[in-house]
């Protein structure tokens, strides 16, 4: 009986998971490899 209930949670854990990773994939925007960057003249000049 424990082990039944042990694999619904740890089941219920794997989708949630997977649930908020599929929802951060096609919720947000794909991060500019530019982003961390400071001062880059390439940067500069991506953004005009």
């Amino acid at each position: 009986m424990w082990q039944e209930i042990i694999i619904i949670l740890v089941g219920v854990a794997v989708v949630g998971i997977v649930g908020y990773k599929i929802y951060g994939l096609l919720r947000h925007e794909k991060p500019s490899s530019c982003d961390s960057c400071n001062g880059c003249p390439l940067k500069e000049q991506c953004s005009k």
